[in-house]
């Protein structure tokens, strides 16, 4: 009896909490197929669009449209994919995958891209590259931290302009955003500062480096 009432407890405690605790039936049911799919085009079609939109610019600058995008795909995929949960219901069976999307694959890529870096390359830098990049880094991360406070934000939300701004961008954002239980507005505010003066930067400062 006690065993059958520790089991009936458990089941309890876990339709009590569904937030907390995986439904294994719906698991079973719907799986992370359709929601990693899904993840999968939204992905494919921010980088197409992004791929558009930089050959424009190219065109418009007056370059050669067939080389290397200067618009990333990652800022664009996002964007896209903000716009597709603000004016569309998600389905739910949908929704499996996508968090797993988001935590695990994103996880799992970003250390690849850092995994793209071995150590020759970093030492082919030279000697004074790495301190100069540690400098750049550890100085935007404090400034941005000191005006943050001053400003009056969020704590977390200045953690988050501090990574993407020093560190990788939107990249840096997605990656501390869990770690620190970041809601979806701070992130959000993140990424729209991070895409809005990298753009801005990218389209100036090469005609203020030639000015």
């Amino acid at each position: 009896s006690s065993s059958s009432s520790s089991s009936s407890s458990s089941v309890v405690s876990i339709d009590e909490n569904p937030k907390q605790h995986l439904s294994w039936q719906w698991m079973d049911k719907y799986g992370v197929v359709p929601g990693i799919a899904a993840s999968f085009a939204v992905m494919q079609m921010g980088f197409f669009t992004a791929d558009q939109l930089g050959k424009g610019v190219l065109m418009i600058q007056g370059l050669d449209p067939t080389g290397s995008s200067p618009i990333s795909g990652i800022p664009v995929a996002i964007m896209l994919g903000a716009a597709i949960k603000s004016f569309t219901i998600i389905p739910k069976e949908f929704e499996l995958g996508i968090k797993f999307s988001t935590t695990h694959i994103l996880r799992t890529g970003i250390v690849c891209v850092g995994a793209k870096l071995s150590a020759a390359e970093m030492i082919s830098l030279g000697a004074a590259g790495i301190p100069a990049v540690a400098a750049s880094i550890t100085a935007g991360l404090c400034f941005i931290t000191f005006m943050g406070n001053k400003m009056h934000l969020p704590h977390r939300l200045t953690s988050l302009l501090a990574a993407g701004t020093s560190i990788c961008g939107i990249t840096a954002i997605t990656a501390l955003a869990p770690v620190i239980n970041a809601s979806k507005r701070e992130v959000s505010y993140a990424v729209a500062n991070v895409v809005l003066f990298g753009t801005i930067g990218m389209i100036t400062y090469p005609y203020l480096a030639h000015a």
